[in-house]
């Protein structure tokens, strides 16, 4: 499912953001994953490897390697897949259709996986919703990400569905900036003029010039 690549790469930094394991803002952290697609790369074994390793640098800062900004590189990893699995195999969906026609993208999904396509899903409500995660910041800042995750796994769940239960939806989510938009579309612009391409689809509502 596509989403708009500069929100989806927003949204991400917001999670590990909001959890504390990103202490940079927002334009600071797509800066230096920018600077990063120079030299760090996830291919073949040492890319694995790197990866792997990647968990160990979060308190590392500009060493940690972000990947904010792949992601939402859909027409190299679209072009890719047609290599492996053949154009025949794949179908493209968007988020806004999602949103926009939610009962009839999902029948077309169910009619191309050849499956039940006159299936309704019964829970549509929205899941995951950004929250401000007190226990996760308070966690981090005080044990260190690392440290927090060993912790995290033995806390009791009373406790864990104690903070559940009483955690609000935070009035003021934090908001892509158009400056910030604008940075994000110089970097995305080339891949997703690829995927209209690829897609037939327009695109133009995600320029935001």
């Amino acid at each position: 499912c596509l989403r708009n690549p500069m929100e989806r790469a927003f949204s991400h930094w917001l999670m590990l953001w909001s959890r504390g394991v990103e202490k940079a803002e927002f334009r600071e952290a797509a800066e230096i994953n920018f600077k990063q697609l120079s030299y760090i790369n996830f291919e073949g074994d040492k890319g694995a490897a790197l990866w792997n390793e990647r968990a160990k640098n979060i308190e590392k800062g500009e060493k940690w390697p972000r990947i904010y900004l792949q992601p939402g590189m859909y027409a190299d990893m679209i072009k890719r897949l047609q290599v492996q699995f053949g154009q025949d195999q794949l179908h493209y969906y968007f988020m806004d259709d999602l949103k926009n026609d939610f009962d009839n993208t999902l029948k077309k999904l169910f009619a191309f996986i050849k499956v039940d396509d006159s299936f309704k899903v019964p829970e549509t409500k929205e899941k995951n919703v950004y929250q401000d995660r007190k226990l996760f910041k308070i966690m981090n800042k005080v044990l260190g990400v690392s440290n927090a995750k060993r912790i995290s796994k033995i806390i009791l769940p009373s406790v864990k569905n104690y903070f559940k239960k009483n955690k609000q939806k935070t009035k003021e989510i934090p908001k892509l900036q158009l400056e910030d938009r604008k940075f994000l579309w110089d970097m995305y612009k080339r891949d997703i003029a690829n995927l209209e391409q690829i897609t037939g689809r327009n695109l133009s509502h995600w320029n935001p010039l």
